[in-house]
Order: C-alpha cells, then sequence, then structure tokens
C-alpha cells in the first residue's frame, strides 16, 4: 500500500488541482449567474430584465477578477469551517456512551459499587462498577515511534466490565454500533476470559483482523504480559476527550484506542482489586448530579470507615469531594463545543479582514466599470430610464458579481476544508481519525450573506454617483471612456 507522506503529497497536489479548476471554471459561472440568475434579481429589484443583460459578461474577466478577489476570503472562511468542524466531529463523544461517569477515590469493592445503582436517580439497568488501567501494548502496533499523533500511541486504555449487561440485553450500557462480529458471540468469549473489542479506527491502523490478539505489558508486573483476542470491532466517536476528563487515562495524557474487556480480566491481569469508575445512565432527564456525587461520596466514606485502622486509607483530612466525583457526558460535550467554536471563529476573522480588504480593489473596479460607461448611462436617460433604474440597476451588478464569488466560495471553501481535513488524517497530529464531512451551513450562510451585502455596498457609491448625474452631463463627460 502507499505510505501515508504520498498519499498526504497526492492529496495536496489534488487540492492545488482543484484550485486551478475553480479559477478555469469561473468564467463559465459569470456566463450562467448572468443568463439564470439576473432575470430573477431584476424581477425582485423591478428592472427591466433588458437593463441588466450581459452588464457582467460584457466585461468577463473585469467581472472574474473582482469575483475572484472576494472569493478568495469567503472561500477561506468556508473551508476554517468545514475543516474545524469536521475535526470536531471526532472529539465529541458519541450516542453510544451512557450519561455519566463517577470516579471513586480510593476505589470501591465491586459489590458496594454496584449499591449506586440504590440511588433514584440512576438507572438501575444501565450501571455497572469498571475497573481502569493504561498498559502499553508489546508490539509497535501503531507505529508510533515513527510519528507521535493522537491515537497513534504506544498504549492503549483497557477498561474491565460486565460484558452481558454492558452490550446486550433490552437496555445495554453501551449502545455500540458493531463495525465486525456480533454483540453475543463477543460477550461469550469475553466471558470465558481474554477477550476484548476494540474501536473501528485502531484496527485500521494496525491492520489487525477480527480473532487476531493484541499483547500489553501490566503496568505493575511488566514482565507477565498478556494477551486479548479481538471479539468484536465498534465505532467509538469523542472516546478521546471522554477518557481525558474522566480519569479514564491513568498512565499518560495519550492512548492508541478504548479496548473493552471484562471485570474479571482486566481485575486479575493487572492486579485491580477495587473498581475505580462506575458508568451509569440517569433515570430521568432531571436527574441531580450532586445528588448522586454525595451518594457516591457516602459509599467511598462509609467503605474507609469499614476498612481495618491498620489498612492504606485517605488521610482525615480530605474532603468530601474528593471522595467521588460525576462526570456528566453532556458536559464534556458542552465543554468541547464551546471551546472549539470559540478557536474556529478566532482563526476564521482573518479570512474575514481579507474579505474586506479585497472589497476595496472591487470597489475600484466598479467605479471603474461605471465611469467607463458614463456615456451608455447618458442614453439610456434621453431615452426615458430614469435615475432610480440605473441606482438599481448598477447595485443588482454588485450583488451579481457577489453572488459568483458567493458560488465560487461555497464550492472552493468546503472542498478545501474536506481535503485539509483528510490531509490531516494522513499526515498530522489527528492522524487515524476520519470522521464524516460536517458542513455548519448556519455560519457559512451567513458569510454568503456578508458578501451579497458587501457587493450592494461596492456598488452603492456608483450607483449613486450615476444616479445624481444630469443625462446631459453623462453624455459629455462619458463619451470620452466609450
Amino acid at each position: 500500500p502507499p505510505s501515508e507522506s504520498s498519499v498526504g503529497l497526492a492529496m495536496g497536489i489534488g487540492f492545488l488541482c482543484s484550485s486551478i479548476g475553480f479559477f478555469v471554471i469561473a468564467p463559465s459561472i459569470v456566463v450562467w449567474v448572468d443568463r439564470h440568475v439576473g432575470p430573477t434579481f431584476a424581477r425582485w429589484f423591478r428592472i427591466d430584465p433588458k437593463l441588466l443583460a450581459s452588464q457582467i459578461t460584457s466585461h468577463l474577466w473585469r467581472t472574474v477578477g473582482a469575483a475572484i478577489a472576494m472569493a478568495f476570503g469567503l472561500g477561506l472562511f468556508v473551508g476554517i469551517q468545514v475543516w474545524g468542524f469536521t475535526m470536531l466531529e471526532s472529539f465529541i463523544p458519541g450516542k453510544w456512551t451512557p450519561d455519566a461517569v463517577v470516579m471513586l477515590n480510593p476505589g470501591l469493592a465491586p459489590e458496594e459499587a454496584r449499591k449506586l445503582a440504590n440511588h433514584p436517580d440512576v438507572d438501575p439497568q444501565r450501571c455497572l462498577p469498571m475497573v481502569v488501567e493504561q498498559p502499553r501494548l508489546v508490539e509497535d502496533l501503531t507505529g508510533s515511534a515513527k510519528r507521535p499523533s493522537v491515537i497513534r500511541q504506544d498504549n492503549v486504555v483497557m477498561i474491565g466490565l460486565d460484558p452481558e449487561p454492558a452490550l446486550i440485553g433490552e437496555h445495554p450500557l453501551l449502545r455500540l454500533e458493531w463495525v465486525a462480529g456480533n454483540p453475543r458471540h463477543a460477550v461469550k468469549q469475553m466471558q470465558e476470559g481474554g477477550a476484548c473489542i476494540v474501536p473501528d479506527h485502531f484496527i485500521e491502523e494496525t491492520g489487525l483482523q477480527l480473532g487476531d490478539s493484541i499483547s500489553v505489558s501490566p503496568p505493575r508486573n511488566a514482565d507477565n504480559q498478556v494477551s486479548y483476542v479481538i471479539a468484536g470491532v465498534v465505532q467509538l466517536p469523542g472516546w478521546h476527550w471522554q477518557t481525558k476528563f474522566t480519569g479514564l487515562r491513568t498512565r499518560t495524557h495519550r492512548a492508541a484506542a478504548l479496548v473493552i474487556a471484562d471485570y474479571d480480566s482486566v481485575a486479575s491481569d493487572f492486579d485491580l482489586p477495587t473498581a475505580s469508575h462506575v458508568w451509569f445512565s440517569y433515570a430521568s432527564d432531571d436527574a441531580d448530579v450532586d445528588s448522586i456525587q454525595a451518594f457516591a461520596s457516602d459509599l467511598v466514606e462509609q467503605s474507609i470507615a469499614d476498612e481495618p485502622a491498620d489498612s492504606e486509607t485517605p488521610s482525615s483530612d480530605a474532603t468530601e469531594d474528593k471522595l467521588a466525583k460525576v462526570v456528566p457526558v453532556q458536559g464534556i460535550r458542552h465543554r468541547l463545543d464551546v471551546t472549539a467554536r470559540r478557536w474556529i471563529w478566532v482563526i476564521s476573522y482573518i479570512p474575514l479582514v481579507s474579505l474586506l480588504i479585497s472589497c476595496l480593489g472591487v470597489l475600484n473596479v466598479m467605479l471603474a466599470s461605471v465611469r467607463s460607461r458614463r456615456w451608455e448611462f447618458g442614453v439610456l436617460r434621453s431615452i426615458g430610464f430614469t435615475s432610480s433604474d440605473l441606482t438599481r440597476a448598477i447595485l443588482v451588478e454588485g450583488l451579481l458579481i457577489a453572488f459568483v464569488a458567493g458560488v465560487l466560495s461555497l464550492g472552493f471553501g468546503i472542498l478545501s476544508g474536506w481535503c485539509g481535513s483528510g490531509m490531516a488524517q494522513y499526515m498530522s497530529f489527528f492522524g487515524g481519525l476520519h470522521p464524516p464531512l460536517v458542513i455548519p451551513w448556519l455560519p457559512i450562510m451567513g458569510g454568503f450573506l456578508l458578501v451579497l451585502l458587501l457587493g450592494v455596498g461596492i456598488a452603492a457609491w456608483p450607483a449613486i454617483s450615476i444616479g445624481k448625474s444630469r443625462p446631459m452631463d453623462l453624455l459629455q463627460s462619458g463619451n470620452d471612456f466609450s
């Protein structure tokens, strides 16, 4: 198979060629807008369609240059929006995950952790204790030695939980979309021990298949390597940031995958006598998170009180909020969404400023275009067209140029944003992530409307100037430019 560098180079060349392609098809778009969009605008502004006919095609390359100048800034804006929100999709926790995770410090015995289901705001059918470890992979399956990225790392996050209520039944804890294998067969293998399910991106990056094994080194006993057979492959969108905020990354800040196995295997292989987390869903939409956290803290505090006096327990001044912490998944989604949107918009301001600067050049083009047709406008005034007709015609001409720029920007921006996210998957820190294309239509349409308004604004000065001129002045001063 081709190397990632060659794939990235090919995508870069393709992006360059597509940019040239948009420049080449710009004249065709100008002609199409003149023939099909111009009459519509003429009806909206109550202008004789013949007055607009060929206005932007009579000086085709001047129109193309003005439209491309405006399209550059908006195209970058659209590209940044598409790229940003497409990449964001990989980090937002998906619908597969339960509503919240509670971190227990120190852990609880499994039977004690299950008592969290007794809280009235916790769904008893979707509440399971977990053990968590972050062991290193024995083999460098993801090529982490070649280049670091989000998933190309030398370790995995392994969580152990009861596979049957987690994966099958009417109300499974995890609502997964299976790529390979099936839940019942996977649960049977996991219950027998030494089996796991992995995310689809891990399979794609490592080249492993269903039935292959992954070997890891327990951090507390690196010489005693353990292996797990891949019993299923699932989609786990957004697991990266969920593991970050919920304390599931116990050893280092990055991991290659979130691997799910049965509770007993993980607890035994990694010497984890207590459950460190409980994964659960709410019993209702108005669940009291503070009450659940207080209840979990009481469970931990009671467990500490029941420990023998010579056992290792936290100091007596440990506060209650250190004993248990509930992390709602919706809070993670909101935090990521707000932060990402803020940075995407910060970056997007630069092309918008570029768009405004380019409008100064387009204004000069419009002034030159109108000045060169003063004699023509004088003739039109002489045969019965009013100053209002000419003013609106020039405004619509600016609007048509802006419309051409908007069409070019949409095509170029969406394609460049998609290509950018594709290149990021192969060439940068985001390697291994393959998110679906996300087009944020609201800001994009806002940018499109901004260009249309700027087109009208650019044409306003020359339009008003022509509207205030007398027919005789137009005929006398304009004849030299005709």
